[in-house]
């Protein structure tokens, strides 16, 4: 960014201006990026959420999270319903993912080295050594 610019300028080119132009320090405010300060994200929206007691219209003295609903619900989906996906989300958050190992193998050469190619090796170990 050139520090020669007077505040006032316009910024072209789509240039952002996360410095004073004149003296080079970083503005107030949210230069960076991210988040700014005060501001609450969805996750932790939602894990307040879970943590409140629902208010069931059709059973008011039964109290329950609305964490102990989502789970409830899961269970129900997985397995009196027979959602197998739901079943599968259900176990991977007990015990995790399994891990998915690579494998790869090098294919071995299916007909022997000539002698040239052969001495060819040996001269290129033996330099080696």
């Amino acid at each position: 960014m050139k520090k020669d610019k007077e505040p006032d300028e316009p910024i072209s080119n789509g240039e952002k201006r996360y410095n004073d132009p004149v003296t080079g320090k970083f503005t107030e405010g949210n230069p960076g990026g991210g988040r700014p300060k005060g501001s609450v994200s969805i996750v932790e929206l939602i894990k307040k959420k879970l943590e409140e007691v629902a208010e069931l219209k059709n059973d008011p003295k039964n109290k329950k999270t609305y964490a102990e609903l989502l789970v409830t619900k899961m269970f129900s989906k997985a397995l009196i319903d027979g959602d197998t996906t739901m079943l599968k989300d259900i176990t991977d958050r007990i015990d995790g993912k399994p891990n998915q190992t690579i494998r790869h193998e090098t294919p071995v050469p299916t007909k022997p080295l000539s002698e040239e190619a052969q001495d060819r090796l040996k001269q290129c170990t033996d330099d080696n050594v």
